[in-house]
């Protein structure tokens, strides 16, 4: 058998194309994922635990029972 190294040459080079695509869409997913949790996820993380520091400890005592209940509801 003759070894073609075009032929070996091409699919190296088809192969590090492919490569480098598929980092390129991970480093922006990254990116992406992380720009929405620092614009948005820190501000409602913010909000909740302002809305947590008003409620009374007999208020809180009941979110959190119906927090739980709305999990076991959803998640049958």
């Amino acid at each position: 058998m003759k070894i073609d190294t075009l032929l070996i040459m091409q699919i190296i080079i088809i192969f590090l194309c492919a490569l480098s695509i598929l980092l390129y869409v991970s480093t922006i997913y990254r990116k992406t994922v992380s720009y929405f949790y620092d614009e948005y996820g820190k501000c409602i993380l913010i909000q909740i635990l302002q809305y947590m520091k008003k409620l009374y400890p007999k208020d809180y005592l009941v979110y959190e029972k119906y927090r739980i209940w709305w999990y076991c509801v959803y998640f049958k």
